[in-house]
């Protein structure tokens, strides 16, 4: 049976932290906070269009459903395990807008800015607006929501402009044909997996694309 006595607790000097020490370190670490989000949504976007549009920023952010159809093949066919590592499809395509935001400012207004302004300006179309707001939100230090605003009231400007003549909008007829192209490459691209079909299902396939194929010779044929 042990004789000794027990090791006192250890006691600690009540310090008193003042105000600007909580502040310079909050401070610190939105700042660390902040870098760590727009370099983590810079690299994920960079992957992504680096191996799903060749490096093609233009065409990662395109409407055009026809350039989209690799990147369509990841979130379908892998969109699950990139929900669990918090990177569904709405996320990527953030962080390629971001992305290609960040890649149009000099690197003294990039340091600047945090994650939700980069999503902001992403939404302007024009790219020289985009860097003027940008410079005037790391030189004034505006919050996300003064860029949002700044944003809006730009977009207010464009929409009360009159469109520039001669520019059309595409017949309906020829927006039906891109997205149906876009739908054909897409299916052409999954057709490998009719063979693990069921009965039931191989036949519903195969009666669909004999569908496809009468639409097809008819607008052929016309």
């Amino acid at each position: 049976m042990s004789t000794h006595a027990p090791k006192p607790e250890p006691t600690y000097p009540l310090v008193q932290v003042s105000e600007a020490e909580l502040d310079h370190a909050v401070d610190a670490l939105r700042t660390l906070h902040k870098a760590h989000a727009v370099a983590h949504a810079v690299s994920v976007g960079t992957l992504v269009v680096e191996r799903f549009y060749a490096g093609d920023f233009a065409a990662a952010r395109s409407r055009d459903p026809g350039k989209h159809l690799r990147y369509q093949e990841l979130i379908e066919r892998r969109g699950e395990v990139l929900a669990d590592l918090s990177l569904p499809d709405r996320t990527l395509r953030r962080c390629i807008a971001a992305t290609d935001v960040w890649r149009g400012l000099p690197d003294e207004v990039r340091s600047k800015l945090a994650i939700v302004h980069l999503e902001k300006l992403a939404t302007l179309a024009d790219g020289e607006v985009r860097k003027q707001i940008a410079r005037e939100a790391a030189t004034l230090t505006l919050t996300g929501e003064q860029v949002g605003r700044a944003v809006a009231d730009e977009k207010r400007k464009t929409r009360g402009h009159k469109a520039k003549p001669g520019r059309k909008q595409k017949p309906a007829v020829l927006k039906a044909a891109v997205a149906a192209r876009a739908q054909l490459h897409k299916l052409d691209g999954l057709r490998k997996g009719a063979g693990k079909l069921s009965g039931a299902e191989a036949a519903e396939f195969k009666t669909l694309v004999a569908e496809l194929q009468r639409l097809v010779g008819r607008l052929v044929a016309e």
